[in-house]
């Protein structure tokens, strides 16, 4: 399990956020925010969180496509510096 913090600051970052996250059939992603946890691949989850703080993801699944899938959101600039 890889956990990582990403920000994500509109309607639109999160549409495309989900998009990627859905195209990784082979990983496990669950996004949490307090006491809320919610499928990464939901648009209708995600929406459901407060886009101005913080997203903590726990990403489970191979080693190979956990870091293929982290490098894809973090050239899109989600990934958070903590």
């Amino acid at each position: 399990m890889k956990n990582v913090t990403v920000s994500l600051k509109s309607v639109e970052a999160v549409s495309l956020f989900v998009r990627h996250t859905e195209g990784f059939e082979d990983i496990s992603v669950d996004a949490n925010q307090g006491r809320y946890i919610v499928d990464a691949k939901s648009i209708m989850g995600m929406l459901s969180l407060t886009l101005c703080n913080p997203i903590m993801l726990n990403i489970v699944g191979n080693e190979e496509d956990t870091e293929r899938y982290l490098r894809v959101i973090d050239a899109e600039g989600f990934i958070k510096d903590v």
